[in-house]
């Protein structure tokens, strides 16, 4: 992998000390990175995932447009109703009401219902030269290199499985975001906790450098929102915003998302590598797996890492 050209003398010890103090300030007593177990929510019968369920919803499958009802929602995937011809590994391109395409993968079908994994990676919806400028910025060492370890991700900077988080800020509640997928019109967000957001709400997305775009929330499931900008967001800039390359493990989709109707909300990433101003690799242990508040704590760091040349 391309990170692997960073040199053994870069810090990668800086990321694991920042999970480790975040985590003792949890409990003082922790001694270990997975000291401190990461709070996963219960049971979802009473939040508002039920108000997805009256959204009109297309997918599109093999160059077909498909109607599909929506019935369970959770920050790894969606599970729908619909009479598609897919397989375990097709992908899917979801439309919910008027938002923004995201792409899935199929994990299962059974009796007319289909459960869709999303894509672990920030997924960039703009013309291919705006996408290829973002990724010949971020990664100039992958451009020669195709396929992406998510397979025919046609919309995301091709490569590796980059991420870009965010803070949202909405009438004095906020959260950390995960950028699932951005245009210059609008962003879908994963929360790393649910604040009961309703449409048309006021939202604010804070960037780590590149300003705080603001917009109104369309719709609303559990821990994802669906917003609005109130002017055209550059997606290029992008390229000055610290981000992070998932690993091979999360990005072709695995967990706990095969067979089953329930899904538990998973608030978690396994992270190969993090750029903040250069790229450092995050060294292979099982502490690269951090929620979102941690990456966006390892992002947001205002002393950058000292790193070998790309």
């Amino acid at each position: 992998m391309w990170h692997t050209k960073l040199g053994e003398r870069a810090d990668e010890g800086r990321a694991e000390r920042i999970i480790l103090k975040k985590r003792r300030k949890q409990d003082p007593a922790a001694k270990g990175l997975g000291a401190v177990a990461i709070c996963r929510p219960g049971s979802r019968a009473n939040d508002d995932r039920a108000n997805l369920r009256s959204k009109p919803a297309q997918a599109s499958h093999r160059g077909q447009s498909y109607d599909v009802a929506l019935l369970d929602l959770s920050s790894n995937g969606i599970m729908i109703a619909a009479e598609i011809p897919a397989e375990h590994g097709d992908n899917l391109s979801l439309v919910i009401e008027d938002s923004l395409p995201m792409t899935t993968c199929v994990r299962w079908v059974r009796d007319g219902k289909l459960g869709l994994e999303f894509s672990a990676g920030t997924e960039i919806v703009a013309e291919p030269e705006k996408r290829s400028l973002l990724l010949d910025t971020v990664c100039p060492h992958k451009k020669d290199q195709s396929g992406p370890p998510f397979p025919a991700m046609s919309r995301t900077v091709a490569g590796p499985q980059l991420v870009w988080v965010a803070k949202l800020l909405c009438e004095g509640r906020k959260a950390t975001a995960r950028l699932r997928t951005i245009s210059e019109s609008g962003t879908i967000l994963s929360l790393s906790e649910p604040l009961g957001l309703t449409e048309g709400a006021k939202i604010t997305i804070q960037l780590a450098t590149i300003g705080s775009p603001t917009g109104k929330a369309g719709w609303c499931a559990g821990q994802e929102v669906y917003v609005r900008f109130n002017k055209d967001f550059d997606v290029t800039a992008l390229r000055d915003e610290p981000c992070a390359e998932i690993s091979a493990a999360d990005a072709t989709a695995s967990g706990s998302f095969h067979g089953h109707e329930v899904q538990d909300d998973m608030d978690h990433l396994h992270i190969a590598a993090v750029r903040i101003g250069q790229w450092q690799k995050i060294s292979d242990h099982d502490h690269r797996s951090v929620s979102l508040d941690e990456l966006h704590e390892m992002l947001a760091a205002t002393t950058r890492p000292a790193a070998a040349e790309v």
